[in-house]
């Protein structure tokens, strides 16, 4: 587990790129900029997972690995942005099929992996108050 804060998307990509970076868990990322040298950092990463609602967008077709994503509409809990915002979001909608949450894929990832404690997520809702905290109650820096 990582002791720092990573890197924001574009830097990392850059990282990928270099090789330091052996796996890599996405959502879409040809639509960032300089999307070539992101393909290319992706093509060259040893593992690719990506999450994904459909299985015809660019990125998919470099992944190793492809969860089943909950699209937007059906999300339930935060979300953060490649900036490192964080926003909280409720569903709209069921959850169709095999699809799942992200953060419910990463929690089973993690757990597989040995990290039972870090990943000791049940619902989304768990993690509200440690993001609250530094953020305000109104989501704010200082609110």
């Amino acid at each position: 587990m990582a002791a720092d804060p990573g890197n924001k998307a574009v830097d990392m990509f850059r990282t990928v790129g270099t090789g330091k970076i052996k796996a890599l868990w996405v959502i879409p990322a040809l639509t960032m900029p300089d999307a070539e040298a992101v393909r290319a950092a992706i093509e060259g990463c040893d593992v690719v997972a990506v999450s994904d609602i459909t299985g015809a967008t660019g990125t998919v077709r470099l992944a190793d690995v492809m969860p089943p994503a909950t699209a937007w509409a059906g999300k339930d809990g935060t979300v953060t942005n490649s900036d490192h915002a964080i926003s909280r979001q409720w569903a709209m909608l069921p959850i169709p099929g095999v699809a799942r949450p992200e953060w419910q894929i990463l929690a089973q990832m993690g757990q597989r992996l040995g990290w039972h404690g870090d990943f000791d997520y049940r619902l989304p809702r768990r993690d509200l108050p440690r993001i609250r905290r530094p953020l305000g109650h109104r989501g704010q820096a200082g609110a």
